[in-house]
């Protein structure tokens, strides 16, 4: 049995369920945040003007 399931919503009503152990959660956060902090940090992104 897993230790973590993660839930993602899909087209259709549909979702894909993902059974990770902790260490495997864990990674999986780790990437998701990295690639966010590089979409973030990357200069002339469409949408980020003055506020």
């Amino acid at each position: 049995m897993a230790d973590v399931s993660v839930r993602l919503p899909a087209d259709g009503g549909a979702e894909v369920v993902l059974n990770l152990s902790v260490l495997q959660a864990m990674r999986l956060i780790e990437s998701i945040t990295s690639r966010v902090a590089d979409v973030v940090a990357a200069p002339g992104r469409a949408g980020t003007g003055a506020r």
